[in-house]
């Protein structure tokens, strides 16, 4: 992975990507008050060693995060959960 893989708002620069970089994609829409994000990973070539735990552990992260949403859910409640995941992972 790139030296930036975990940065997603990190500053461009003139870096090429190469074999087993992944590139990520973080794209946030706004229409009036209603707002939008997605963010999406590709690999280049082949994937890095351990790129697919990481990956599943991220997923799990995120789904831990949306099992707790609801109406008066604190931010620090979500973001706990998916912590917890990736703390319990030993990341």
């Amino acid at each position: 992975m790139g030296p930036n893989a975990a940065f997603p708002h990190h500053q461009t620069g003139g870096r090429l990507l190469g074999e087993g970089d992944v590139a990520v994609a973080d794209i946030g829409v706004r229409k009036g008050t209603s707002r939008s994000d997605i963010l999406r990973m590709a690999v280049v070539g082949h994937k890095p060693d351990g790129y697919d735990k990481i990956r599943a552990i991220v997923e799990h992260a995120a789904r831990a995060a949306l099992d707790v949403v609801r109406p008066g859910a604190g931010a620090q409640e979500v973001d706990s959960a998916a912590r917890g995941v990736i703390a319990e992972a030993g990341l």
